[in-house]
């Protein structure tokens, strides 16, 4: 009796498997993936650009026009605007080759965290392995980045110059982080360094105007494009300390999503991509535009 039901669940085991590689086959060969939406989450590093000059026309029937990014606003979606940048010009052709829509939900990191533990999400991108996300996460086998250098932005008129990792005790006062985010194991373990949490990347720079605090840490990439973009750069200057070790960062699809199944698929696009240098151009192309000195 015991070795007849070691048989069938072993018979059902196998069963199962073959019917999630069946399905997962017919997901992505048949014309009815192409009403499969990718549900996905980011968070703005590297940058994101909401561009309204561009004709919307051109991209229709690649993907829904529906994109979110985390901000401390409460809409959730952006209408009428397209919208680039690192992250989102990867996803977009994650979805083509996956023959799938996407669609992005704006959240705050922490709430996006939150929907891709319950399922309610599917993908998120720039994404640091930690063991109490990987409960929750199926990271890419393969990082999309190896590293996200970061600095700390002061304004140019106090002169202050943050040489190296020390030199932001003589600031005397607290520094600007983003909610929820990781930067580096020793600034972010640092009691020494007082922290006031925002919500937004785009709060930061505000905030350090108006003299809130006299420094915040940001990713350079992300921080730099909006100085450039937004007009900043004569105002904030980079430290001219920069925190550039290896850092490995990936996508991750929620466990309880019902794309959970395609892992192997998500990581042979993924990987081809990082094969034939499609990801590094995508970078290059994009941070060349924006440098701060």
């Amino acid at each position: 009796m015991k070795n007849k039901l070691r048989t069938n669940c072993k018979v059902i085991f196998f069963l199962t498997i073959f019917i999630n590689m069946l399905l997962s086959h017919l997901l992505i060969n048949t014309s009815f993936a192409k009403d499969i939406i990718l549900n996905y989450l980011i968070f703005p590093a590297p940058p994101y650009i909401i561009d309204n000059s561009q004709n919307e026309q051109e991209n229709k029937g690649l993907l829904e026009k529906k994109i979110g990014i985390e901000d401390s606003k409460n809409d959730n979606d952006i209408n009428d605007k397209t919208i680039t940048g690192v992250d989102v010009e990867i996803i977009k052709i994650i979805a083509q080759r996956m023959n799938m829509r996407l669609k992005i939900q704006r959240c705050p990191w922490k709430r996006c965290l939150v929907l891709m533990e319950s399922g309610e999400a599917d993908i998120l991108s720039s994404v640091f392995k930690k063991p109490e996300r990987e409960i929750y996460l199926n990271y890419f086998e393969t990082p999309y980045l190896n590293h996200l250098p970061i600095a700390f932005y002061t304004l140019r008129d106090k002169n202050y110059h943050i040489e190296k990792y020390e030199g932001i005790y003589d600031l005397n006062t607290v520094v600007g982080v983003l909610r929820g985010a990781s930067y580096f194991d020793r600034f972010d373990k640092d009691k020494k360094v007082k922290k006031y949490e925002v919500n937004s990347q785009e709060q930061l720079i505000p905030m350090l105007i108006e003299e809130r605090f006299n420094a915040f840490a940001g990713y350079v990439d992300t921080v730099n494009y909006i100085l450039v973009t937004e007009g900043f750069n004569h105002k904030i200057q980079k430290s001219i300390y920069e925190h550039n070790d290896i850092s490995n960062v990936y996508m991750a699809i929620s466990k309880r999503s019902p794309l959970a199944s395609l892992m192997v698929k998500f990581n042979a696009v993924n990987n081809d991509l990082i094969k034939d240098g499609t990801i590094d151009r995508i970078i290059k192309e994009f941070y060349d535009k924006y440098r701060v000195e």
